[in-house]
């Protein structure tokens, strides 16, 4: 908002509380007002022995909605995990069990690390979790690759901001850069050419993969309080009542920025327990594992 660009002072603040510094940062390290020190810091106490505080790092990149950004990103985290688990080594002797854990597109900066794979031998990532991840055709295979460890994709399916993203139009903001600076035609003839190969919005799901466990993310909800001995003659307030009981009771799913809340990341170290559990089984679905929270 220009009004927000103009106050320096206020554009400073929010931009602290609302993005994480660009790099790897440990989690001590952030402002704790920001709203990435909240989040991991309620998924720290959920589960400490799971993921101590003193382990925790947040990744922050520009967050642009085009591929070349990610994949920037993408280079940059690849090399900031070479250099922590290098750090580990010298400090304890062995490579660290690396969880990655990301949100939207942060899950596609993730993903396009996959053509770096062994670049650093060291790199030990145990876990990738995708959350509400929009699945797009240039990372849609990247879950195969061994550098993720296990991925778990969870998203919810009534998570519209998740299959937005037209990827279809990607192709044009370079080719409109170009022409900007040519004033030639060609660079958008070809972006017209391989925007047709791209599919128009991003997808939900992943291809099946033996590597891939895919669930659906619902909340349980509660039945409003009524008062047992209160008794009620009037037909219509007892549909009414037994409408909004049965419609408050069904379970819906989890939206796209009820993700980043701490109220959903609470939860997140039993699902991953229950999809582990899921995943030690072998015998992985085809379809989404349904999991009410």
């Amino acid at each position: 908002m220009p009004w927000v660009e103009m106050n320096k002072p206020l554009k400073k603040r929010i931009d602290s509380l609302t993005r994480t510094p660009k790099g790897l940062h440990p989690l001590a390290n952030l402002n704790q007002e920001s709203k990435s020190h909240k989040l991991l810091t309620a998924l720290s106490e959920a589960d400490p022995e799971q993921f101590p505080y003193e382990s925790i790092y947040a990744f922050g990149w520009s967050g642009k909605l085009d591929g070349p950004s990610r994949k920037k990103a993408a280079q940059r985290l690849y090399a900031a995990l070479g250099e922590l688990t290098a750090t580990y080594k010298r400090t304890y002797g062995i490579a660290p069990p690396i969880i990655l854990i990301s949100h939207s597109h942060g899950g596609n900066v993730i993903l396009h690390m996959a053509p770096f794979y062994q670049q650093y031998d060291d790199i030990a990532i145990k876990k990738t979790v995708l959350i509400a991840c929009p699945v797009q055709q240039d990372t849609a295979s990247a879950p195969n690759n061994p550098l993720f460890g296990k991925v778990y994709s969870l998203h919810s399916h009534v998570d519209i901001v998740q299959i937005m993203d037209p990827q279809r139009l990607q192709p044009y903001r370079e080719a409109f850069l170009q022409w900007q600076e040519t004033k030639s035609w060609t660079p958008l003839k070809e972006a017209y050419l391989l925007s047709l190969e791209q599919p128009l919005f991003s997808e939900r799901h992943f291809p099946t993969s033996s590597r891939l466990i895919q669930a659906n993310i619902c909340w349980n909800s509660f039945t409003p309080y009524s008062d047992p001995q209160a008794s009620s003659t009037n037909k219509l307030e007892t549909f009414i009542n037994w409408a909004m009981n049965h419609l408050i009771q069904q379970k819906r799913g989890v939206l796209h920025s009820e993700f980043i809340t701490p109220e959903f990341i609470q939860h997140l170290p039993v699902i991953l327990t229950q999809l582990d559990k899921r995943m030690a089984t072998g015998n992985l679905p085809k379809q989404d594992i349904d999991i009410v929270i």
